[in-house]
This record gives C-alpha cells, structure tokens and sequence, in this order.
C-alpha cells in the first residue's frame, strides 16, 4: 500500500510540474516540499555593521534614511518644458516629416534608381492596439508573480482570456490611454519589495525591485513590441546589439570580448597575427 501511495504521489507531482506555465519554478517548489521547506516564510532581519541584529522598530527609519540618500525624490519637471506652443511645433514637424517620407517612398516604388541612395526612415505611425495583441499578451502572462500596488495578481487577468467582452474592454481602454495625454496616476506607482543579497544583512544590502500594475505592464509591453517593430523594419537594429533587443544577452560581448583580450595576449608579438 505505501509503495502504491509513493507512485500516486509521483504521478501526480508529475503531472503538476508538467501542466504548470513555469516548470522550473514548480519542479524547485516540490523539492523544497521534500525538504520540509513549503510555505515557510523566512521573515527577513536587518543587522549592523558589527552583524548585531536591528530592533524591527528601527528598520523601517534606516532603510528610509538609506535609499532617500539614493533615489532623487525631487518632482519630475519636464512637463514645464513641454508647453502648449512647443507641443503644436513639434506635432506639426512631426506630420509634415511623415508626409515627405510617404511621398518619396511612394516616387521610390515607381522610378528607377541609379547609385546609392539615402535610407528613408518611415516615422513610427501613430500605434493602435488591435485586439489580438490585448490576447496574445494575456496568453504569455505568467501565473504566479508578483501584484502592483493594486495587488491585482496575472491569475485575475488570465480570466479575462475566458471572455472576448473583456479583451474588446481592455483594448478600447487602451486606446483611450494612447488618446490622452495625462496617463493614470495609478500607473506612475511601484510597489518596491527589498531582496537580500547576504544571508545577514545591512540596509545597504539589499537590491531593490520595482514592482508596477499588470495592466500597465500588458499596456508597456504592447508598445514596446511597436517601436521594437519599427526599428527592425527600418533597420535600425544592428546585429551585433545585444542591449535592449529580443533574445539579447550582455554576456555575449562578455564572452566576445574575453576571447579577444586572451587572443591579443596568447599572440602578442606575432607580426603575422
């Protein structure tokens, strides 16, 4: 009977692994249920330099004190800058630099070119959200993350893929957003939650992560993906970019430029190298 509950258990685990949207998050999540660690939350303790443990009360003012030496907590004034004239200058700039790229792409396609010419860069067309991206992204959205500062978790937002009414809400607020100048005040708020990197650490030890509402992130990615877009299509994107890019990784150049700096010394003095 224990032999067949043991292979039930393992069936099942199994199955839960193979059916989560993250499986390397669940398969560690059931190790750490083997290891007696489930739903343990280790509560997290500051200590001083001389790693003597900080009374709770006094932790909440060090960490103030700390990070507002750090963030620049002065009010963002650029809006100032922006009036209402600049505003119309740049707009009207703006549309008038559209036209000129329509226009010789449109003589481009029906004359013949001799030599070389100048690139034209169309300009980035006003985006309009289309309800198959709300959906796509709904579908990419990951379970089991972290809530903004309206705590409302991704599993709320993956029921919404069980209704088209509220995709086809979702996208016409979106669209209005794109409309309006002033965006929700809601979405210029994070909720910072503090990682330790030390197993004792001080205040200046931790590494801090932003954490924003999951409909302004489904809203940022969308537009992301746009100007990601435009900047292939008009081939602005390099190949060897590997910031900023889909699928880029920093340890590349690392490991491109290791192998250049070993090369340089295993070769030096070699004229023909």
């Amino acid at each position: 009977m224990v032999r067949v509950a043991i292979e039930k258990h393992e069936l099942e685990v199994t199955e839960e692994i193979r059916n989560s949207d993250n499986k390397g998050k669940m398969l560690w999540k059931n190790i750490e249920k083997l290891k007696g660690n489930e739903n343990k939350n280790k509560e997290i303790e500051i200590y001083d330099k001389d790693k003597q443990k900080i009374e709770e009360k006094k932790e909440e003012g060090l960490i103030s004190i700390y990070w507002k030496g750090i963030q620049n907590k002065e009010i963002n004034k650029i809006i100032n800058s922006w009036d209402e004239q600049l505003k119309i200058e740049k707009l009207s700039s703006f549309e008038l630099e559209e036209s000129e790229a329509i226009r010789k792409k449109s003589m481009m396609e029906h004359m013949d070119m001799i030599g070389e010419q100048k690139r034209i860069i169309i300009p980035l067309m006003f985006p309009i959200i289309d309800k198959s991206e709300v959906k796509e992204k709904l579908i990419q959205l990951k379970k089991d993350k972290s809530a903004g500062p309206n705590m409302l978790k991704p599993e709320y937002f993956k029921i919404m893929l069980e209704s088209d009414k509220c995709i086809d809400v979702m996208t016409k607020c979106y669209n209005n957003e794109i409309m309006k100048i002033e965006k929700p005040d809601k979405w210029k708020e994070s909720r910072t939650k503090l990682i330790p990197k030390k197993s004792k650490p001080q205040v200046k030890d931790f590494r801090p992560i932003a954490i924003t509402n999951i409909d302004y992130k489904l809203y940022m990615s969308i537009i992301k993906d746009k100007i990601e877009s435009h900047l292939i299509r008009n081939d602005l994107v390099k190949f060897n970019q590997t910031g900023f890019t889909k699928g880029g990784r920093l340890e590349y150049n690392h490991f491109l430029l290791q192998y250049l700096v070993k090369d340089n010394i295993e070769n030096k003095g070699n004229k023909n190298h």
